[in-house]
């Protein structure tokens, strides 16, 4: 709060009673301004009197605007602004030259001129200048000259009284209201002035009131003008004194709370003359604490179908997305992703027409189409087409919804009803940590079905359809707006050969006839189309009509059936034909009549069934012969016998073939395939020119895409050799061949198998006799070797390396280049079944934790490991797959290895090897450390193994954050395994070494501190947050220190209180000693006496050392600093003189003159004096001098006689004589 003190005193004169606002001399008066602002200009006049009995010739007069001290504050002429003269020499604004007409002899002339009062008049008004003008008067033969009385400009002082809370707490998404309230404590009135919020990440600042001039991210900036001021005070658009003004900040707290605790506002008000100008400003300190945040988001997804009845075009269909959140948290970076169905009708997404809407109003929407579609006649419609796309909004407020629309368009013919479908998953950000992106990763089905059309169909009689019987079928269609449209009904009734029209059929639907019936009659099908006019009588209409079975019309295709193949295979395979025959009704309503009838909305029904023809009427084919044969498929290549199974190679013996697996395979492996058949005769006389072997690979269910993908390609099995043997049962003799060539076989960019053309005409390396043909009990044995060369990546499933795959034989002889099943077949149903390893090595760093002030311990390790899908995965033999010959560690200048140590080595299986085994480098230079890891692998390891490597680690104390480092071996594979390079340095970077390090941190509300007297008090707190590492966790910081700087050294006497126990902590030379501070938040509270009028920068010292730490001039081991600012604001007095009316005659008592001093700043202001410059002859009445404390109280308190100085000035030492004053006047 402001305050106020008047002081009134009487003298005993009437000198003071003369003085007037005219001053008068020989030739010159004048007339000071009533009121006079900063910024402002105000009107003075001057009058030039002839007094002399002669002309005054070329007058001119010179004012310069000065004080009583003869300083320049930059009063400045208003150009232009002189009335009654003419302006002169303008080069110094500050002592501008008027010219006057000559002036007769008691003639006179008056002249008035604006002066203007710019910004630095402010430092000459602080300063307790008294402002005067100089006037000057010459003319031809003379001058003169006259000193004005003091004149009064005054100032503005804008004060930021108080803030409604300097301290506020809140979370994401929270708004708080933060009041800053602004005086005018000065006379000087303004017309507006700027207020400036500078402030740190983590909030965003927007106001009601005033014009935002913002101009940067991190200010918020308002120039507040005279309709803002309307609502204070006097209510005009003035802010004067005394007069308070509450901005209002509305702060979103934009920050998570995690990596930013807290925003300091930096708030400023300044006003100035110009623009860009600052005469005055004040600031204060304000914070935002920021708590994590619990505000989450939750999106809901309600689709919006819209079904097509047409569905060629041209016009889309309109689907959409409503996205709500009902959660209390923003969502950001939505992503919409929307699909094509899979089982149901689907359109084609136009990317061009979406769109997105919130609370009416259009939104940006961005749009990533996936897979571009053109659409073929007859189908119409846009041209920008997609399979699927993405929406992308930016975000989404607590409470928002939004919705995404696009169109959809159709392209599909034949028996289509009203319906629609796609499937969407999406994705989204939450504000804030954990766990920040949410994901919905499966497809969710959205189907919309329209108004169907439905139909039923009866057949009598109910029977198997006997030769030259006659059948009616009854059909019924419902559909809900029979008795409403106006379009065209269509029905279409195809009848397969075999099924023979009745021309006596009327076809009438529903008591009406059809306005056209069409048959055509074709050589496979007959179709009949009846026409109807909409609307109908009904909703549900039916109709019926005849059709005749007839044997003898089936067609060729129809005739064929399961037992219609004669061999003496016993898996035969019939891949077409039956004994079953259908017709189709086709219903079309007519609603886009532009496009064909497929087009339209259709309800396809069958009718028929099977049938029961005599066996004349049937033909019986005999395959004219086949390979009756075996498949067998294993492992080529094995291992060293291990048949005790101990993962050890055997001394001596063989393999037990009993036991080996030979059906398991990793990659580099070789899978032998065998085809053993006999060709067998079943028409007698005919041979068999042709013959084909092939191998139809495939993967089964734990095998996942990705590997399957790239297994079930030429570069994952490859053919790697083959051999034929052809016996001869003729001739008893058999013949030898091989490096046949294998044809790949791709579907869907997938090998499906290899093929081998087995036929006699192009094996020509196998001596075959000329015109050799297979024949009865010949053989053929087929060999083919495939290398498998793909390794499996690991999968999320429960056998991460392991996919099963198998292969299926197709071995036949035939008589027709192009065989069907009616020539030629593949007499043999099985496969087998393999199992396939992959196999992985890698290394985990470990991480370990490197204390300070000591050297680390055997805690963590580094591990290597090589991984099979299971140990032991080839039993009852012994295969390597690599050998790792070393072991290197490369670590940055400053750490050392002191000590390391094989801590195990162990089998796949868990069979231990080696365990606590100290290692000694074999070379250690420039920090790189090469151990001897392949002496523990000999022999060469079986399968999968890991060793886990332990250091002691030394380091400097000033160690901070992750250190890097590099862990390598050389990898020695097995022969046969497929890797590119052989041997192989196999790297990895890590930051694996982790400073175990205290983490000091200081923190308290600010660290601006404004101190209304000239003490600081800082309450903070200290704490040690552990650094955790593994299972490790730093400990107390040891020797913690602390000590504060003042860059000017106006900032002295610190001391530091424990708040906890109330004991001040010890320093030594300036040092506070800490000792050991634990893991703990501890109160303190720095003191300090501030000498300074302004802002002081301080640092704060802090950290922790091996060793006491007592000098500031060493360097210890760990050092923080933190900025702190101190402001004093010093006190700024200004005061009203209240003078007494009237006259008064000499040696009268003049009544009591009275000052009001008052205090115009909110810094204190100490050793208050008032002087009182006394005219010649004037004395003051003793014993009349009192102070009134505080204004208004009616407390007057004595203060006794003034002390007259040599020049006549009065002084009273108020502070000294009032005792309540002695503290300072705040």
């Amino acid at each position: 709060m402001l305050h106020a003190y008047p002081f009134r005193f009487a003298t005993c004169t009437v000198a003071l009673l003369l003085l007037s606002l005219h001053s008068i001399s020989q030739t010159i008066s004048y007339q000071n301004p009533d009121e006079f602002f900063v910024c402002g200009a105000a009107p003075f006049d001057v009058t030039v009197t002839n007094t002399s009995g002669a002309v005054l010739d070329n007058p001119a007069v010179t004012v310069a605007f000065t004080t009583t001290a003869g300083t320049v504050c930059g009063m400045a002429y208003v150009e232009g602004s002189v009335t009654g003269a003419q302006e002169g020499n303008l080069s110094n604004p500050g002592a501008p030259v008027f010219t006057l007409n000559a002036l007769n002899p008691g003639a006179s002339q008056t002249f008035t001129f604006q002066v203007k009062a710019p910004c630095p008049v402010v430092d000459c008004i602080d300063n307790a200048e008294f402002f005067v003008n100089e006037i000057t008067l010459t003319w031809e033969g003379g001058s003169t000259s006259q000193t004005t009385s003091p004149y009064v400009v005054e100032r503005p002082l804008l004060v930021i009284t108080a803030i409604n809370s300097t301290v506020m707490t809140g979370s994401q998404g929270d708004v708080l209201l933060r009041k800053i309230f602004v005086r005018n404590t000065r006379p000087g009135p303004l017309s507006g002035f700027i207020f400036t919020d500078a402030f740190q990440p983590g909030i965003a600042i927007t106001s009601p009131q005033g014009a935002d001039i913002s101009a940067a991210a991190d200010t918020f900036q308002l120039a507040l003008g005279g309709s803002n001021f309307t609502s204070i005070g006097d209510g005009d658009q003035l802010f004067e004194l005394n007069e308070t003004f509450v901005i209002t900040e509305e702060i979103l707290v934009t920050d998570c709370g995690v990596d930013i605790t807290s925003a300091v506002s930096n708030i400023t008000v300044g006003w100035g003359c110009e623009a860009n100008e600052i005469c005055q400003e004040v600031f204060v300190n304000a914070i935002v604490t920021i708590e994590p945040t619990n505000k989450i988001p939750k999106l809901v997804w309600e689709p919006i179908t819209s079904v097509p009845e047409c569905f060629c075009g041209p016009d889309g269909h309109t689907q959409g997305m409503t996205i709500t959140n009902t959660g209390d948290g923003e969502a950001t970076n939505i992503s919409l992703s929307v699909f094509r169905p899979l089982l149901f009708l689907g359109g084609f997404i136009d990317t061009l027409s979406a769109w997105a809407d919130s609370a009416g109003s259009q939104i940006p929407l961005t749009v990533l189409p996936g897979g571009g579609f053109s659409l073929s006649s007859p189908c119409e419609g846009s041209a920008n087409l997609a399979y699927s796309a993405v929406f992308l909004l930016a975000s989404l407020s607590p409470g928002a919804s939004v919705t995404i629309y696009w169109d959809l368009y159709f392209c599909r013919d034949g028996c289509q009803q009203p319906s629609v479908g796609w499937r969407y998953n999406y994705s989204y950000y939450k504000p804030c940590p954990p766990n920040q992106f949410i994901q919905y990763t499966n497809l969710t089905d959205v189907f919309e079905k329209g108004i169907w059309m439905g139909a039923t169909i009866e057949q009598q009689p109910a029977e198997t359809l006997q030769d030259d019987s006659t059948y009616t079928v009854f059909y019924e269609v419902n559909y809900d707006s029979l008795t409403l449209l106006n379009d065209e009904l269509t029905v279409e009734i195809t009848l397969p050969c075999g099924m023979v029209w009745d021309v006596d059929n009327e076809l009438i639907l529903a008591g009406q006839a059809p306005l056209d019936i069409t048959i055509d009659a074709g050589s496979m099908e007959t179709i009949v189309t009846a026409k109807y006019q909409l609307p109908l009588n009904t909703d549900t209409a039916g109709l019926q009509f005849d059709f005749l079975f007839d044997c003898e019309s089936l067609c060729g295709e129809q005739q064929v059936c399961q037992d219609s193949l004669e061999t003496t295979c016993e898996t035969p395979v019939c891949l077409a034909g039956g004994t079953e025959i259908n017709g189709n009704i086709t219903t079309t309503i007519s609603k886009c009549s532009d496009y064909p009838p497929g087009c339209n909305m259709q309800l396809c029904s069958v009718f028929g069934g099977a049938y029961d023809c005599p066996p004349d009427s049937i033909c019986i084919e005999q395959v004219p012969g086949y390979l009756r044969y075996d498949y067998h498929g294993s492992r080529k290549n094995y291992g060293l016998p291990d048949n005790d199974n101990n993962q050890f190679a055997d001394g001596a013996g063989a393999l037990n073939f009993g036991l080996v697996r030979t059906d398991r395979f990793m990659p580099g492996d070789t899978i032998h395939t065998s085809l053993k058949g006999e060709v067998v005769i079943d028409v007698a006389g005919e041979t068999l020119p042709y013959g084909v072997a092939q191998h139809n690979f495939g993967t089964i269910f734990n095998m996942m895409v990705l590997n399957r993908n790239a297994f079930l390609t030429e570069q994952g099995i490859v053919p790697s050799g083959n051999s034929l043997r052809i016996f001869d049962s003729s001739s008893s003799t058999w013949y030898a061949c091989g490096g046949l060539p294998a044809e790949a076989l791709i579907q869907d960019n997938l090998l499906t198998g290899y093929k081998y053309d087995l036929s006699p005409a192009v094996l020509n390396g196998c001596g075959l006799p000329p015109g050799f043909e297979y024949d009865q009990g010949d053989s053929i044995l087929f060999e083919a070797d495939y290398r498998i060369k793909y390794n499996l990546k690991r999968e999320t499933d429960s056998t991460p390396l392991r996919g099963d795959f198998f292969v299926v034989p197709s071995f036949s002889v035939y008589n027709d280049l192009a065989p069907t099943n009616r020539d030629s077949i593949n007499c043999y149903c099985d496969g087998e079944i393999y199992e396939l390893t992959g196999y992985e090595f890698g290394i985990v760093p470990g991480i370990f934790g490197l204390p300070p002030c000591a050297n680390s311990q055997y805690i963590g390790g580094s591990l290597f490991r090589l991984e099979l899908n299971n140990g032991n995965f080839f039993p009852y033999e012994y295969r390597n797959i690599l050998t790792a010959l070393d072991w290197r560690v490369a670590l940055p200048p400053g750490i050392q290895i002191a000590a390391a140590k094989l801590k195990f080595l162990r089998l796949q299986t868990g069979v231990e090897l080696a365990n606590e085994v100290p290692l000694v480098p074999v070379t250690s230079n420039n920090g790189l450390y090469t151990y001897n890891f392949g002496q523990f692998q000999q022999p060469p390891l079986e399968e999968g193994f890991s060793a886990l490597f332990q250091y002691i680690f030394d380091g400097p104390c000033d160690i901070t954050g992750s250190i890097p480092s590099t862990f390598t071996t050389t990898l020695d594979f097995a022969p046969g395994i497929p890797e590119p390079e052989n041997p192989l340095t196999f790297s990895l970077d890590a930051t694996s070494i982790r400073a175990l390090t205290p983490n000091l941190l200081i923190n308290a509300p600010l660290f601006n501190i404004i101190s209304f007297d000239n003490q600081l008090k800082l309450d903070f707190t200290l704490a040690n947050f552990p650094t955790i590492v593994a299972s490790q966790t730093s400990g107390p910081a040891l020797n913690t220190w602390l000590y504060v700087t003042s860059a000017s050294g106006l900032v002295s006497g610190f001391q530091l209180v424990n708040l906890e126990t109330g004991q001040p902590v010890p320093s030594v030379n300036g040092v506070f000693q800490l000792v050991n501070f634990p893991i703990d938040t501890v109160a303190f509270r720095l003191t300090a006496t501030n000498n300074s009028c302004v802002l002081e920068n301080l640092e704060i010292h802090f950290g922790w050392n091996c060793t006491p730490f007592e000098s500031q001039i060493l360097t210890p081991c760990n050092a923080q600093v933190k900025p702190l600012t101190l402001f004093s604001p010093p006190g700024e007095i200004d005061f009203f003189v209240n003078s007494p009316a009237g006259c008064s005659d000499l040696c009268d008592t003049i009544p009591y003159y009275s000052i009001e001093i008052f205090n115009a700043q909110l810094g204190a202001v100490y050793d208050l004096t008032l002087t009182a410059l006394l005219p010649p002859g004037v004395t003051i009445l003793p014993g009349s001098g009192e102070v009134e404390f505080p204004t208004g109280s009616g407390n007057f308190i004595p203060i006794g006689d003034p002390e007259i100085l040599s020049n006549g000035t009065a002084l009273w030492n108020l502070s000294a004589l009032v005792d309540t004053l002695g503290g300072g006047l705040p």
